[in-house]
């Protein structure tokens, strides 16, 4: 199996959506696997630097590491059979391996050959090599620990992967832009038979069934030629979509096609039909299938494990689908406004949800500049974050939307509008605010830089909340918009992207951590609670809320769930839809789940249907309860708290400002119940005038807020 390590810009076929692919557990290996074999409730993963990957699948949900061989040169790829696992290592050539007991295998020999060994198919006790510039190269493996040279012919060409026809004695090899078909039935001299010229292609895999071949190409897709007369191939079909790898079980075909695992209706070879696709992370390069289950291998996420035994998808009411990437939508009334990549701003009449129309649309579908990021609406003005800066446009009449304004010395990833006053989550620029109370004239009126790179904001009570990359969360008063103030942050672990608020409780998303959970009742000192993350693997980069209902888009599973929040520090999950594709933009309206799902376009779920998750879901919690007695009080009360262990506790008191009125504690303190009494006095020990005041309790990065009402 041959990879491409070129950055390479694709325009995939965009991929029906009617079918689901579960996903059920993944392994992340430590280098770029380029091939998988499963046997019984083993698989072995050809993992170029790392050698061979030996992994137990007997539990999908938990893969675990056998064992594994560290090869001398680059695995690219691997086939077993009976114990033996053949590898085909690059420069070194074939490695043999006995791998009876998967926790230690066994070097049984090598055979150097004159190229670089891609690939390797194995039958009749032979190995049959796929060795670049050396062309084919046969050994005899009667003896796996003595093979023997048959014959190696450079003159073929340069092939990466090969294909055994034993039926009629023929190789198929392929290499850069040619499928060359041989005769081997004497392996000692091998005769060519024919050569197929693929223009602007690389092949990288074939497979031969019942007189058909199947070639995998990494521009063009799949293509099937009749070689019942291997002199004479004569092509009967092609399915555009970029291919990696092929298996045929009965009458599908399971492919790797770069960015997804896709599954091919092949009873009829004239009308080729997509049934089913799952989207990786990155780049699939290899598949193999076991009953109900699909291996695929990530060049840079490792083994994903797919259950592909019910495509059916009861929830999809309709779709639209632009022919390009869509990365948000939003809805009003029946209207649905949706952000593109290259496809312009989609206007569209969704009153019939199964039959989505387009009304109108803006832009020029230039595919490098004509990128709109996402979109606020209000009133006949919609308000688009694109790669030109801040458009604002006249929606009146959505059939025929007119450009009213250009701002182009911005950024904007996200936006947010209140009145007359839009705020823009503006990248490097940080928060910006203008002023548009002149649609044709926006003005900046007030800036705040951010450090990181700011990519969402939500405002509250003159308060923007600001998901801010790797900076975390920013907080900034924005009461005068002509100098926004910042209060104070909140970094995570990782990458945040989204940000979302319902009363005093944030949810940012964070590439590492999930969902972090955050109380800014004191916006100078924002409180972890704790996150929301369903997998060790997850990655949850947009969500949507409304209504107390957290909706989240994890994009190394493929899930949507959703949460209910109305106990903001202990979400409880209500709803879990595994699909096939990945969510990069999120609205519910009355009842239907509206994702911009990336190339797949627009999809409209019926939320009705899902089904609620059986077994609830543990989130972590601040595990602190924190409360005081009396309240209202005058002028001492007792504040309240319990530890399950011993450990470091601060305590402080907080003025509505977020100032720190006084500390009660700061050290080490035992398990158990503990009070503390807040006489009323600062830390001058002067009185303090009658007010609202706010208790933090901040322990190993867990914190809990009571509110304290004085008055005398």
């Amino acid at each position: 199996m041959k990879a491409c390590f070129l950055l390479i810009i694709i325009m995939l076929v965009c991929l029906p959506m009617f079918s689901v692919i579960h996903k059920l557990g993944d392994y992340y290996t430590p280098e770029y696997p380029r091939s998988v074999v499963v046997c019984g409730d083993t698989v072995y993963i050809a993992d170029y630097t790392a050698g061979l990957q030996i992994l137990d699948v007997s539990i999908p949900q938990s893969p675990a590491l056998l064992g594994s061989y560290n090869t001398p040169g680059e695995a690219n790829a691997v086939v077993v059979k009976n114990q033996i696992a053949y590898i085909a290592d690059g420069e070194p050539g074939l490695i043999i391996l006995d791998v009876a007991n998967p926790q230690a295998p066994i070097l049984l020999s090598t055979y150097d050959t004159p190229g670089n060994a891609d690939d390797v198919f194995i039958g009749h006790n032979k190995a049959y090599i796929a060795d670049y510039s050396g062309g084919i190269t046969i050994l005899d493996i009667s003896n796996p620990a003595f093979p023997l040279l048959l014959n190696s012919d450079s003159s073929i060409g340069y092939v990466s992967s090969i294909w055994i026809d034993f039926n009629q004695n023929i190789a198929y090899a392929a290499g850069g832009e040619f499928l060359k078909i041989v005769n081997i039935i004497d392996p000692t001299n091998m005769q060519l038979l024919s050569t197929l010229a693929f223009d602007e292609e690389i092949i990288n895999t074939v497979v031969v069934r019942d007189s058909i071949a199947y070639v995998a190409g990494q521009n063009g897709g799949l293509y099937l030629y009749d070689v019942s007369d291997p002199i004479n191939p004569t092509f009967i079909n092609n399915l555009n979509m970029n291919a990696e790898d092929i298996v045929l079980k009965n009458n599908i075909a399971y492919m790797a096609t770069l960015a997804s695992f896709s599954m091919i209706d092949i009873s009829n070879p004239y009308n080729l039909e997509i049934i089913g696709s799952y989207d990786v992370e990155n780049f699939a390069s290899s598949v193999a299938v076991q009953g109900d289950v699909a291996y695929v291998v990530d060049l840079f996420s490792g083994l994903q494990i797919l259950d592909i035994s019910d495509l059916t998808n009861s929830q999809i009411l309709g779709e639209y689908n632009p022919a390009h990437r869509s990365f948000s939508v939003n809805t009003v009334g029946n209207i649905a406004y949706l952000s593109t990549w290259g496809g312009g701003y989609k206007i569209l009449d969704i009153s019939d949800s199964q039959n989505p129309q387009l009304l109108g649309s803006f832009g020029n579908g230039d595919i490098y500049f004509d990128c709109f990021w996402m979109s606020c609406v209000q009133g006949n003005r919609a308000y688009l974050a694109t790669s030109m800066g801040l458009q604002i446009l006249d929606i009146t009449n959505p059939e025929t939307p007119q450009l009213l304004s250009t701002y182009r010395q911005t950024t904007p990833y996200g936006l947010y509008v209140d009145g007359n006053t839009l705020y823009s989550a503006s990248a490097e620029l940080g928060l910006q605010i203008f002023d548009v109370s002149d649609v044709q004239n926006p003005t900046v009126t007030g800036v705040c830089n951010t450090p990181g790179y700011a990519w969402s904001v939500i405002v509250s009570g003159n308060i923007a909340y600001v998901a801010d990359g790797y900076s975390g969360l920013q907080v900034i008063d924005v009461s005068n918009p002509l100098t926004p103030v910042y209060l104070g942050s909140l970094d995570t672990d990782g990458y945040c992207q989204t940000v979302q608020l319902t009363g005093n409780t944030v949810y940012l998303t964070d590439t590492e951590e999930g969902v972090v959970i955050i109380d800014v009742t004191i916006p100078t000192v924002p409180a972890r609670l704790g996150t929301i993350k369903p997998y060790p693997t997850s990655t949850i980069r947009k969500t949507f809320l409304k209504d107390n209902l957290l909706y989240t888009s994890d994009e190394g599973w493929n899930e949507i769930r959703i949460y209910d929040v109305s106990n903001s520090s202990m979400p409880n999950l209500i709803y879990t839809y595994a699909w096939n594709c990945r969510a990069y933009g999120l609205w519910e309206d009355n009842g239907k789940l509206y994702v911009a799902s990336d190339f797949r376009g627009l999809k409209i779920f019926d939320l009705n249907g899902i089904v609620p998750v059986t077994d609830e879901e543990v989130i972590p919690s601040s595990q602190l309860d924190l409360t005081n007695y009396p309240n209202p009080f005058n002028p001492n009360t007792t504040i309240c708290f319990s530890l399950q262990k011993s450990d470091y506790v601060k305590l402080d008191i907080y003025n509505t400002k977020g100032q720190i009125v006084t500390s009660l504690m700061n050290g080490q303190v035992s398990s158990g119940e503990h009070r503390i009494q807040w006489n009323g006095m600062d830390k001058n020990n002067q009185p303090v005038a009658s007010c609202m005041y706010f208790a933090r309790i901040d322990s190993k990065g867990k914190a809990a807020i009571a509110k304290l009402l004085l008055l005398k």
